[in-house]
This record gives structure tokens, C-alpha cells and sequence, in this order.
């Protein structure tokens, strides 16, 4: 370790100003990420082409260039490397400044992805966030840290999108649970309740059940009351179908998700009416009313096309050949599956994989 150390003091003496202020800079992101990062995170009052000044860096074997499969072209450090930037970083009393900066532009990129996660961009969008995985943590938990209690919770809010599509329902736990511990969480009221509906659906769907109910119920009460709003559809939409799930709690389950599609076609919210027509559909089919059913997902599908949104069409193609399946017609549910299958293979969703 001290010859390596040696090696890389002696590598780092024979870099210009220019050069070292970049290598220093490099060391607030945990792993690679392409050039627009760079520049946007490290790039402030440096002269010259961050662009050229990471080519000498990658000629001088002190940054790593790597492209993915999918063509993805990102710049890092090693671990050792790293360590030794952020050394030098704190040394030179500069280290809060850039991951500060960091921060502030993994935030902006996961309120990107939460909005373009849904539409026809997805694919790309799913594969840039799999790649920024590491440093979107390391953002999260600084912000946790450093007790950013409202910034902690948007941020959380917008990383959700990415959790459920890519199935980070652990990850999405941990996360969400350390936002809610925060103090003053629930000064931000909206907010706090989005938090509470995306624990919720992920700790029930992860079969702690109770626990799940109990957050929807909570989420349910703070929203009951108030005007009509996406975070009250997703609150009533999250309630009623695990209460459907429940025998006892079925008839409530209905009115819920009956409410939540009427509010969410009054405030014209077109994802999630979509998402309240296919608990719909599954309330139908709780009623044995299989045509009913099918004519709802396939409401569910077409509002999903429309917005371009290949994920959703997995998921709602794969209920539809769930339903198939029931009334009998074989056929019919096993080209739906192939079709689901196709699709959350493109969007990389590995839980629609499995069950399709």
C-alpha cells in the first residue's frame, strides 16, 4: 500500500494546476458517470476543455473510461485513487463545496427521471439511472445527513419512480423509512404523505401486510380531508386494493378505488386514472365480472400507449393475460404474457420479468 501510495503521490506531483484541480474534484462521486456530470459538477472555474483535461487524465492512468453494453460512456477514479482525491479535496477546504454540487445535480437528474420514467424516453432513462445508481446514493445519504429534511424528501420522492420500475423495493424501504425519522418531516405535510404512500405500497407489496395497511391508513386520513389531488388518488388508489386483498375489507376497497378514478378523470391526471382503471378492473374481477374487467385494463392500456409509457403497457398486457387465463382462453393469456414478457425485458423491470 505505501509503494502504491508512493506511485500515485509521484503520478499526481507531475500533473499541472488544471489538472490536479480536476483529479480533486473527481473524487466526490462514488462511481463513473459520463461527461455532462463532470462538467456540471467539477467544471466550475476550471480553464480549458473539461473534456481534453479528462482525456490526459485518462492518458496519465489516473481516471478510468468505461463503456457499458449499452453504450454508456462514464469516467471515474479507482477506490485508492479516490481516496487519495478526497484528500487533497479536504485539504484544500473545498470538499463540502463540491459534494454539495454533487448533490444538487443528482437531485435535478432524479426530478428528470421521475417525469421522464413514464414517457417514451424511459428506456434511455432506466439505463442512465442503473448506471447512476451508486452516486444517486451517495447524494441521498449526505442530504439524510446533513439533516436537509425537505430536500431529503423530494429527493426520496423523485427516486421513487426508478425503486418500483427497477424493483429497489428494499432499497426503496430503507430509504423512505430514514426520510420519515427526520426531523420536521411532517411539517411538510404533502410531501410527507407522498413518502407515506410509496412505503406503504412497498412494504405491503414486500408481504409485511399489516404494516403496510397501517401506512395507507395513515396516508388515507391526512389526505380524506383535503382538496383533490394526485397524492390523494395514489393514497385512496394504495388503500383500496389492499383492502381488496382482504376479504373484510372489500366493499371499502371498492368505494375507495371508485373515488380515486373519478377524482383522478376530474383533475385530469391521465397515469394515474390509468392505474385506478386497472384496480378497477381487479375489483370487477373480484365480482366475477371478467368482461367488465377486460374492457377496464383495456382502457388502462390505451391511456398507457398514449403516453408512451412501455412499462405500464408490461405490466397492464400481463394483467390482461391474467384475466384471459380465468375466462378460460388459453391462447389468448399466453400471447398477452409473451407480449408483457417482450416488453419488461426492453424496460429492464426484473420483477415483471419473473412474473410474466
Amino acid at each position: 500500500q505505501q509503494t502504491i501510495r508512493a506511485t500515485i503521490e509521484w503520478s499526481y506531483a507531475l500533473l499541472d494546476d488544471v489538472e490536479k484541480c480536476l483529479f480533486d474534484r473527481l473524487s466526490v462521486f462514488s462511481a463513473g458517470v459520463p461527461l455532462p456530470a463532470v462538467e456540471a459538477v467539477c467544471g466550475e472555474n476550471i480553464s480549458g476543455d473539461i473534456g481534453e483535461i479528462l482525456s490526459s487524465l485518462v492518458n496519465k492512468n489516473l481516471v478510468v473510461v468505461q463503456e457499458s453494453k449499452d453504450g454508456l460512456i462514464q469516467f471515474g477514479l479507482l477506490q485508492i485513487f479516490r481516496q487519495f482525491g478526497l484528500e487533497k479535496l479536504t485539504e484544500s477546504g473545498k470538499f463540502d463545496q463540491f459534494a454539495d454540487r454533487h448533490v444538487a445535480y443528482f437531485r435535478y437528474v432524479a426530478e428528470q427521471a421521475a417525469v421522464e420514467l413514464r414517457g417514451p424516453d424511459q428506456i434511455a432513462w432506466t439505463v442512465r439511472m442503473i448506471a447512476l445508481s451508486e452516486n444517486f446514493r451517495t447524494a441521498l445519504k449526505r442530504t439524510i445527513e446533513q439533516k436537509e429534511t425537505e430536500l431529503a424528501i423530494r429527493f426520496s420522492n423523485y427516486l421513487f419512480e426508478f425503486w418500483l420500475r427497477h424493483a429497489d423495493f428494499k432499497e426503496a424501504q430503507y430509504w423512505q423509512e430514514q426520510i420519515l425519522a427526520l426531523p420536521g418531516a411532517q411539517d411538510f405535510p404533502g410531501l410527507y404523505t407522498d413518502v407515506l404512500n410509496g412505503l406503504a405500497w412497498i412494504t405491503w407489496f414486500r408481504g409485511e401486510k399489516k404494516k403496510g395497511i397501517a401506512l395507507a391508513e395513515q396516508s388515507y386520513a391526512i389526505t380524506n380531508s383535503e382538496s383533490d389531488t394526485v397524492t390523494k388518488v395514489v393514497s385512496f388508489l394504495n388503500l383500496g386494493l389492499m383492502l381488496l386483498h382482504e376479504g373484510p375489507g372489500l366493499a371499502k376497497g371498492q368505494s375507495l378505488i371508485a373515488e380515486a378514478s373519478e377524482i383522478s378523470f376530474q383533475i385530469e391526471t391521465r397515469w394515474e386514472h390509468a392505474r385506478s382503471l386497472m384496480a378497477h378492473a381487479f375489483a370487477q374481477i373480484r365480482r366475477k365480472d371478467y368482461q367488465r374487467a377486460a374492457s377496464l385494463y383495456a382502457d388502462a392500456h390505451r391511456i398507457y400507449q398514449d403516453l408512451g409509457d412501455l412499462n405500464f403497457q408490461g405490466v397492464s398486457k400481463r394483467l390482461m393475460g391474467n384475466l384471459e387465463l380465468m375466462r378460460g382462453n388459453v391462447r389468448e393469456g399466453v400471447e398477452a404474457y409473451q407480449q408483457a414478457l417482450a416488453i419488461s425485458r426492453r424496460v429492464k423491470n426484473p420483477l415483471q420479468i419473473a412474473y410474466n
